[in-house]
Parts: C-alpha cells; sequence; structure tokens
C-alpha cells in the first residue's frame, strides 16, 4: 500500500513539474505590442483566431497580445484601419497547457483603442475568438463569428439583425431566444451571424 502510495505521490510530482514547466513556456511565448496609427473612423477585420475588442482611449492605437507568429497585419489606409491574418488558415503551436495556463498563447488578444467619438463602420470576420466593445460608440456594424461570443455595450443603431446557431441573442439583459430583428432596412444596422456563440447587445 505505501509503494502504491508513493507511485502516485511521485506521478502527481512529475505532472506537476510538468505543468508549471509549460505555463511558464507558455507566458515566455506571449509578448505584448503597441502599434500607434493615424487617425481612422472605419474598421475592417479578417482574421482566423483572435479575441478583438474596442475600448476608447486619448490615441490611436492597436495592442496585440499573443505569440510572434500569430501577430495579424495591421494597417490604416485612407481612414481604414485594417486587420488581417498573416496566414489565412488557421494554425495553432501550442498545446493543452496553454489553454489552462494563458488563453493569449493560443488565442491572441487585439485591442482596437479609439478616442471617445462614433465609429462610422465596422466589419469582422472572425473564426475563431470573441468580439468585446464597451465603450466605443458604434453606427453600423457587419460581424461574422464562428466561434465566439459577440458584446456590443454602446451603439447608435437604429436596426439589429442577430442571428446564432448554437447560443442566444440578449437585448438590454433580455434573453430572446437565438435570433432578433427589428428595423432591418436602417442604415444605422448591427448585423451579427455567428455560428456557436452567444450575442448579447446593450
Amino acid at each position: 500500500m505505501k509503494k502504491m502510495m508513493l507511485i502516485i505521490g511521485l506521478l502527481i510530482g512529475v505532472v506537476a513539474m510538468i505543468f508549471y514547466y509549460e505555463s511558464s513556456r507558455a507566458t515566455e511565448d506571449v509578448k505584448t505590442e503597441t502599434i500607434q496609427t493615424p487617425s481612422f473612423n472605419k474598421i475592417e477585420i479578417d482574421v482566423s483566431n483572435a479575441d478583438i475588442k474596442l475600448k476608447s482611449g486619448n490615441k490611436y492605437k492597436v495592442i496585440y497580445e499573443g505569440k510572434k507568429q500569430l501577430k495579424p497585419k495591421i494597417k490604416v489606409d485612407d481612414g481604414t484601419l485594417h486587420i488581417d491574418s498573416a496566414n489565412m488558415s488557421v494554425n495553432i503551436n501550442g498545446n493543452i497547457f496553454d489553454l489552462f495556463n494563458n488563453r493569449h498563447a493560443m488565442v491572441p488578444l487585439v485591442t482596437i483603442v479609439l478616442p471617445e467619438k462614433e465609429l462610422k463602420d465596422l466589419d469582422v470576420d472572425n473564426s475563431n475568438g470573441n468580439f468585446t466593445s464597451d465603450d466605443v460608440i458604434i453606427n453600423r456594424a457587419n460581424i461574422d463569428l464562428s466561434n465566439g461570443n459577440v458584446r456590443i455595450k454602446h451603439s447608435n443603431a437604429q436596426g439589429l439583425d442577430l442571428t446564432t446557431s448554437n447560443g442566444y441573442v440578449s437585448i438590454n439583459g433580455k434573453k430572446q431566444g437565438s435570433d432578433y430583428s427589428e428595423n432591418t432596412s436602417a442604415k444605422k444596422l448591427i448585423e451579427v451571424d455567428n455560428s456557436n456563440g452567444n450575442i448579447e447587445i446593450n
């Protein structure tokens, strides 16, 4: 019995050491980079694997947190911020420990910062990752996600067209089922098409 307990103790110790090593490695691999940009009032995002967050701030910039090889291309052209995957195929180099230790080791975080004002147009096409906007006023948005949640807190939109295949739609804290539409002919329209995840609009 003592021998069995000793073996179990050794196994637990080995697993703990591996977990600690992989945790340290995942943290070391994740880098944070801030990219200062010219002003923009439109955003176009086409990525295969990233969490996207919009927030207000004093200066226009993009903050990337993740592995260097997963960093997307970032540029501003004619008032539009473009964020595109460097490699359009989903190629994630990680392991199971990354999921527990640091999400951004496998799913990078792209934070877009802009002064508090209306964002005219937003287009997002993302295969894997969440989209969050808490304090940026959005006029019009077209968001297409395959796997992730959408949360938008402020909007000047006059219409909504929201659909999720596996999840729920919530408007101002009230669940509406898997789809919700209102005044879909409006020019200021928020459209969200989500395959797997929830949609929350407040």
